[in-house]
């Protein structure tokens, strides 16, 4: 299988902005930023009110080991790094991790995918990670952590692209696949047994924007259960709607869903 980056880099060479990398399953959007380069982010997208979380990397060693520290923003990704900068002096490659659209992580979120690759490099012999104590975040519901799971492992697979990488975060990569591949379908097919594996994938991207939306506002997220359920959702990839006269008949959907009506029936229309 091979999976899909775009890749955005600055149109002149010398440039001291970032190159950015695209997993639109996941819909993360991920930077490499070199130490030298710090003050490229200011006044960037990645300046302020950015939500998300990083890793900062040695030098990889030529036996495959390497130095990490993983850390998780509220506020302002260049300001991080700079406090870094001041105390940290083993680094020299820093990269970036926030949502790909326009809702953020939560703080919860955050915290979760900080401690979940905290986690994923302590288990390697290959990392030192100097993470001071444990972090994370254990609030999730466990219909939250699937999808957390998949941005997970689209920000291993941007370290492994980067050559951060050996056998044993292989692993792990690949025990994440299996997970996030039979997770949701398999609480899916329970309620709706007729959908077939390109529907599936349909779901599953339905799924990401409903979280979005759950992510959007205090009402969003209090009433996520009563407008967001699995059946309701399969209904719509049954339908697969393609104008919002289609979307808006749907039997169950109501002004939640129809907030996102341009990003659904634009789903639909591209298979």
């Amino acid at each position: 299988m091979v999976i899909k980056l775009d890749v955005a880099v600055p149109d002149t060479l010398d440039s001291l902005e970032p190159i950015e990398l695209i997993d639109r399953m996941s819909s993360l959007r991920a930077a490499f930023v070199e130490r030298y380069a710090i003050s490229s982010l200011k006044r960037s997208e990645w300046d302020k009110d950015t939500k998300g979380f990083y890793v900062l990397l040695s030098h990889i060693n030529t036996d495959n080991t390497f130095t990490a520290y993983v850390g998780q923003t509220d506020y302002s990704f260049e300001r991080r790094l700079r406090e870094h900068n001041k105390t940290k002096d083993y680094w020299n490659l820093a990269v970036l991790f926030k949502r790909d659209n326009e809702v953020p992580f939560n703080r919860s979120e955050t915290r979760f995918l900080e401690g979940a690759m905290v986690n994923a490099l302590q288990s390697s012999p290959n990392v030192q990670v100097t993470n001071d104590k444990a972090t994370g975040e254990d609030a999730l519901s466990d219909w939250e952590k699937p999808y957390m799971e998949q941005v997970l492992l689209a920000a291993l697979r941007v370290l492994f692209l980067r050559g951060y990488r050996n056998s044993h975060l292989g692993a792990i990569t690949r025990n994440l696949e299996e997970q996030t591949k039979l997770t949701i379908p398999a609480k899916r097919q329970i309620l709706n047994p007729t959908l077939h594996s390109s529907e599936e994938e349909l779901y599953d991207k339905l799924h990401i924007i409903t979280l979005d939306i759950k992510n959007s506002s205090p009402e969003a997220k209090a009433s996520y259960h009563r407008w967001a359920t699995k059946t309701r959702l399969n209904a719509i990839v049954v339908a697969k709607p393609v104008t919002f006269e289609e979307l808006s008949k749907i039997n169950g959907v109501g002004s939640m869903i129809l907030s996102r009506a341009n990003d659904i029936i634009k789903l639909f229309k591209s298979i």
